[in-house]
């Protein structure tokens, strides 16, 4: 990078209070912080918060964003919270559909 591309580029910081390793991968990053996928399904939203849900087949993990909607940041996040748990449907693979038992035939 030369001299005035650094002197013009200006760095993001993390906002205080927000995880930072969520901010670098969904604000900066635009991507899943868990499998790093670019694909979202918008949720609902309500005020200045939207839920997003990671469209990767294979994760599957939710957030919920401000300031965000259909899909477009309106500035800098002040908030960017988890809503499931990581990669939710990976918990899934063991469970057949059948009477919500699992793949050994055991009831859950």
């Amino acid at each position: 990078m030369s001299f005035f591309s650094r002197l013009f580029t200006k760095k993001l910081k993390c906002p205080d209070g927000l995880d930072p390793i969520f901010w670098q991968a969904l604000y900066v990053d635009r991507k899943c912080p868990d499998c790093g996928s670019t694909d979202f399904f918008m949720g609902p939203q309500g005020g200045l918060a939207q839920n997003i849900m990671c469209a990767n087949e294979n994760c599957g993990s939710k957030f919920n964003l401000a300031i965000f909607e259909d899909g477009t940041w309106y500035g800098a996040p002040f908030m960017i919270d988890r809503i499931s748990e990581p990669n939710p449907k990976k918990k899934l693979e063991g469970i057949s559909e059948n009477n919500g038992g699992n793949s050994l035939g055991e009831e859950l």
